[in-house]
């Protein structure tokens, strides 16, 4: 039987500016379907062996359907 290590579950989150010409519009929210509902930032799991900046950007396109460019790293917090 093969050895799985556990690994702590790692989220992302991002935050989507959006900007019309040069001006800023505002960010973009996903709208929660389970507990708790509301809006939320888009984010996801990390899943075993991928980069937390690939998590991301699968997350990003996932629940946007919008293809993503990090600009900065606001913060790390466990």
């Amino acid at each position: 039987m093969a050895f799985t290590p556990k690994t702590p579950y790692l989220t992302t989150d991002g935050i989507i500016e959006i900007y019309e010409d040069e001006d800023f519009k505002g960010i973009v929210l996903i709208e929660r379907k389970n507990e708790p509902v509301g809006l939320a930032l888009p984010g996801g799991f990390v899943d075993v062996g991928e980069r937390v900046e690939e998590a991301l950007r699968r997350e990003m396109n996932e629940e946007t359907n919008l293809d993503v460019q990090i600009s900065s790293l606001l913060g790390i917090y466990s």
